[in-house]
């Protein structure tokens, strides 16, 4: 685990390419323009990264931007198909997993421009939890009425 805090994830369509050797570490993104940003988490994950977890934390509004997140469990990885997304639509409280099977590996994140679920102080924990496959679990704040977008695929 590193001693070192995680860097700031700049507002840009720049690709941010995570290692195992950010375990431990919290990033913010000031994510706020037009952007797509792609994030990757570690490839081909082994055994001995099982544990490795890596929060990134969304520390600015979209404002009326459609910003938005490319997520990659990258080469040899898959989401775990127990990964959630806790959000909110309106007032209510909603719990989604993001896969039913654990063949996905991408996960797209479209933050509308006036309701969004994820938006400034959201968060998202990456977690290793097993050879080739990456738990995420997303913690929404809402902005508006909270409608989001999550896609997930296979790439």
């Amino acid at each position: 685990q590193s001693t070192d805090a995680g860097s700031q994830l700049a507002d840009s369509a720049a690709t941010h390419a995570f290692t195992t050797a950010d375990h431990g570490k919290i990033f913010t993104s000031i994510l706020a323009g037009a952007h797509t940003k792609k994030i990757e988490l570690p490839a081909n994950t082994t055994t001995a990264d099982v544990g490795t977890k890596i929060t990134l934390y969304q520390a600015a509004s979209c404002g009326n931007n459609s910003c938005e997140y490319d997520i990659r469990a990258h080469t040899g990885n898959k989401f775990a198909a127990s990964s959630f997304i806790r959000g909110f639509a309106s007032s209510a409280i909603v719990i989604q997993p993001d896969t039913t099977d654990g063949t996905e590996n991408k996960l797209i994140i479209n933050m509308h421009s006036t309701n969004s679920a994820f938006d400034i102080g959201s968060s998202i924990v990456f977690t290793c939890v097993a050879a080739g496959s990456w738990h995420v679990e997303i913690l929404c704040e809402p902005k508006g009425t909270g409608n989001a977008a999550f896609t997930y695929s296979a790439v």
